[in-house]
């Protein structure tokens, strides 16, 4: 029965409707894709994501050029993990990567982000 309740979740889920402490669970087109450095000296991608409700744009800091080869700017990605708000507006930022077969695949055992489109898996190693 929770499997049923977390795809339902999954296909409710929109960018108008993620509030900051949320959980993301969501497949989005990525729109923009960059790799950066942090201050510290670190890589991390900074996405903006799509749905038809609008626009917003994710960080991730985790794994970032292992993301980075996994998706390409145009494709579905699967978002998994916190809204938080970082120097703007709410994004999400991802705890880890994950891998995702199709856009209604479900997974609970682990979060981040996955190319849905060519179903590479996001699994670090």
């Amino acid at each position: 029965m929770a499997s049923t309740t977390a795809a339902a979740h999954h296909q409710d889920q929109t960018i108008a409707t993620l509030r900051v402490g949320e959980e993301v669970d969501g497949v989005f087109a990525c729109t923009r894709k960059e790799r950066q450095i942090s201050r510290a000296g670190s890589a991390y991608l900074t996405l903006e994501l799509r749905d038809r409700t609008g626009t917003i744009l994710a960080r991730a800091f985790r794994d970032a050029d292992l993301l980075a080869g996994r998706f390409e700017r145009g494709e579905l990605v699967r978002v998994r993990g916190r809204v938080e708000r970082f120097r703007a507006p709410k994004a999400p930022r991802p705890t880890r990567p994950a891998s995702c077969p199709s856009p209604t695949a479900t997974s609970t055992s682990s979060k981040g982000f996955s190319s849905t489109s060519r179903a590479r898996s996001m699994s670090p190693g």
